[in-house]
């Protein structure tokens, strides 16, 4: 989903369009209120944060629902979310 359509898109949509990326309702909540995002980095600043401690199981029981499901073809702004919960990994913000 290009920037552009993502910060035009109603709220509803955009909570289906996030919750099989990751499907935890207080980072889609903390996420969406924030649009219009000016570039994507302010979309990966914005996720980094709403991402910024993982609740106690929360990380955990998203990536659980992932497993066994068929990778689709994410388009931009979905991979570039999934490199920065890579990074928050590995920076030991998000525990796998």
């Amino acid at each position: 989903m290009l920037l552009e359509r993502f910060n035009a898109t109603a709220r509803s949509e955009i909570d289906t369009a996030l919750r099989p990326r990751l499907d935890i309702q207080r980072w889609i909540n903390e996420n969406i209120p924030s649009r219009p995002y000016p570039s994507k980095h302010a979309v990966l600043a914005c996720t980094g944060r709403a991402a910024s401690p993982f609740a106690d199981g929360e990380g955990n029981a998203a990536l659980q629902q992932r497993l066994g499901q068929a990778p689709d073809e994410e388009e931009p702004i979905v991979r570039e979310q999934g490199r920065e919960i890579a990074r928050l990994r590995l920076d030991g913000v998000l525990q796998a």
